[in-house]
């Protein structure tokens, strides 16, 4: 691989993901600490989704006028911001605070946005190498969440909630030099000729989506890419009650299960995926992986047993990181010049929808099945299977303009 990022840059990004691991995992504790009833914590989620919808893709297109490095530490300090408000709100005892700080992260959080147009910038033209850099840049993703959930709930329980959002938000407001310092001055979408033709451009996420209907291509990916976010959304959002509910699992169990599922997708990443792009099509290696997804949510869907769990993470782990990976590489690279920051958050907004809407049906399903969160996820990772085997993965739909660039207003 030719193109590398910055060393301090994968320093930064994996203590930017560590500090929100070490906090996502207590929400439940949170909802405890003001009395709020658990069937609350979908609409808890649900906000920072809303919040995420209403500004990422706005985000991104500032990322492609005024440079990638303002837009992340925005998002560093957005965050640091917000746990101090989370801890200030345990102190406190103020519920309406604590709903305040999920508002500011969701409407500055913008890393994986900005990481994603970063790596677009330095890989043009190059499928393979972008998805090998996308891929490594995930990973760090993971990691922090490999370590964070362990660590928040062994600092929860040996100091308190404060303490762990205390250190969380000061490990951001440190990460915000460090982020200043990782991130180049003047990424090329700076340059003065594209500057008027960006500014010039409708920002509305509206505008974005009438432009990608021009394109069948582009139609797919994002059908698929939706889809596969739910799936996993929902499975994220009710995985520790089913285990609960089916086998009995303990928090800390869940808590290891979770941690293996994260560490897999590191290896994967890191290491598996530039292996086997060296030596496997890229196409067939989205098609297997995507198989291998649906397999391992039926796996676990179907479960009798703990072993067979562990058996569906691991497929689902080994595989799904592929698919998003192959996925959003190939968005990036039909995205309109000089707007990859706008179109990785149009991307990114999906998620965030996602996030608005999965949590509440997860619920919704978990009153009738402890299983139906991953019921529905096996039928969406199924669709999404097809449409990769068929469609996206298939060399053939791509010709004929079909995945031509999209084109700037």
């Amino acid at each position: 691989m030719k193109t590398t990022l910055p060393q301090l840059f994968f320093v930064s990004f994996f203590l930017d993901i560590l500090s929100v691991a070490l906090v996502v995992p207590l929400l439940p504790t949170f909802l405890t600490i003001f009395g709020i009833p658990m069937s609350y914590m979908g609409y808890v989620q649900s906000i920072y989704g809303i919040c995420q919808v209403l500004t990422t893709s706005v985000w991104g297109k500032v990322s492609d006028v005024t440079g990638r490095r303002f837009v992340m530490v925005i998002s560093v300090l957005g965050t640091a911001l917000s746990f101090s408000l989370m801890a200030l709100s345990v102190h406190m005892q103020s519920f309406s605070l604590f709903l305040f700080g999920r508002v500011v992260i969701g409407l500055t959080r913008q890393s994986m946005t900005v990481a994603s147009a970063y790596v677009t910038d330095l890989t043009a033209g190059d499928s393979t190498e972008r998805a090998c850099l996308m891929g490594r840049v995930t990973a760090s993703a993971y990691l922090g969440f490999v370590f964070g959930p362990a660590i928040g709930g062994y600092l929860t329980e040996t100091f308190g909630a404060f303490f762990c959002v205390v250190l969380a938000s000061g490990f951001n407001f440190v990460n915000v030099a460090v982020m200043y310092q990782a991130m180049p001055r003047a990424p090329s979408q700076r340059q003065k000729q594209q500057d008027a033709k960006i500014k010039s451009q409708p920002t509305h996420l509206l505008f974005f989506a009438i432009e990608l209907m021009r394109n069948p291509y582009t139609i797919l990916l994002v059908l698929v890419l939706a889809c596969a976010s739910a799936a996993g959304i929902l499975n994220q959002s009710s995985y520790t009650t089913m285990l609960q509910d089916r086998f009995a699992f303990s928090v800390t169990h869940s808590g290891l299960l979770l941690s293996l599922s994260a560490g897999l997708n590191v290896l994967v990443l890191m290491y598996a995926m530039p292996f086997l792009l060296a030596r496997v099509n890229n196409d067939k290696l989205a098609q297997g992986a995507a198989l291998c997804t649906f397999v391992g949510y039926v796996v676990q869907f179907l479960a009798p047993t703990p072993s067979f769990v562990v058996i569906g993470v691991i497929l689902c782990s080994s595989t799904s990181a592929l698919v998003d990976t192959f996925l959003k590489t190939q968005f990036s690279m039909v995205c309109p010049p000089g707007r990859t920051g706008e179109a990785m958050g149009f991307i990114y907004s999906l998620e965030g929808a996602n996030r608005v809407v999965c949590p509440i049906f997860s619920s919704m399903l978990l009153g009738y099945s402890s299983r139906g969160p991953l019921g529905v996820g096996a039928m969406l990772s199924f669709l999404g299977a097809v449409l990769i085997y068929f469609f996206i993965a298939e060399p053939r739909f791509r010709t004929k303009g079909c995945a031509r660039p999209l084109t700037s207003q």
